[in-house]
């Protein structure tokens, strides 16, 4: 059958440049968007022996306006961030042998919590900073005061 067999390598490029067709009309926000979504697909076209100066010329033939500079730039960005995903991913499962249990201390002292075997409640904390940091306090400050009433 033919849809046993891998791909040609033209095969690749004609359907790289059909995708990139469809999210460019897809209008997304940005070329990084398209890039990143497209991350694969560009990963097993440069596998397969296509030059990314290929690769970046179906992309403009697809109808994405992306410079050399920029496809490369949001490349590394999006495959930074699949690998900082992976990461992500795999801390929970390294510490799965203890199922969230906290450590004990080893110096004496039975009982007292040490470090907690998973790393929820800490990316939690860290998500909670990140929202109080992107909170916006200026209407806030600039709400009218009441006046304060003289001391006796």
């Amino acid at each position: 059958m033919a849809h046993d067999r891998p791909p040609d390598e033209d095969d690749l490029l004609d359907t790289l440049q059909r995708r990139t067709a469809g999210l460019v009309a897809q209008r997304l926000r940005s070329v990084s968007v398209v890039i990143a979504r497209l991350r694969e697909l560009i990963g097993a076209a440069h596998a397969a022996g296509h030059a990314h100066a290929a690769i970046h010329a179906r992309l403009r033939a697809g109808g994405l306006a992306v410079s050399w500079n920029n496809y490369r730039a949001s490349l590394v960005r999006a495959r930074r961030r699949a690998a900082a995903t992976v990461d992500a991913n795999a801390a929970p499962a390294m510490a799965a042998p203890s199922q969230g249990a906290p450590l004990t201390a080893r110096d004496g002292q039975a009982g007292s919590p040490a470090v907690a075997a998973s790393s929820t409640p800490i990316l939690d904390a860290l998500a909670g900073a990140r929202r109080a940091a992107a909170r916006d306090y200026a209407p806030a400050a600039r709400a009218p005061r009441r006046p304060r009433e003289p001391r006796s």
